[in-house]
């Protein structure tokens, strides 16, 4: 648990967890940035796609959070943002505002 910091902050903390594991489990190597000192919250790489997200509790992602994201792109990062209502779970692409679907992980062959 995060002490010393306010409710807000928590709230945004486990959710950050929350899509960390969620992308863990489809088969994706995920980092979390601590502290929030990049434009994505957790990068999620998999064989062909590297997805760069951003985790907004309500949503609402600023205009210049959202520009540096796309700006990831030109190194071919997908951009997402993350949000939630009550305990579902939305992903959205920033490129073209579509619905972000995660493939299954991927069957291991023998």
């Amino acid at each position: 648990m995060v002490s010393g910091r306010g409710r807000n902050y928590r709230h945004g903390y486990n959710f950050e967890v929350r899509v960390f594991f969620y992308f863990r489990k489809l088969g994706y190597f995920t980092v979390r940035s601590s502290g929030s000192h990049g434009p994505a919250d957790v990068m999620a790489v998999r064989k062909g796609q590297v997805l760069a997200i951003q985790c907004k509790t309500n949503g609402y992602l600023p205009k210049e959070e959202k520009k540096e994201l796309l700006d990831l792109t030109k190194y071919g990062a997908i951009p997402i943002l993350a949000s939630r209502k009550g305990r579902k779970l939305f992903l959205k692409d920033l490129r073209d505002g579509s619905d972000f679907l995660p493939k299954a992980k991927p069957a291991h062959k023998k």
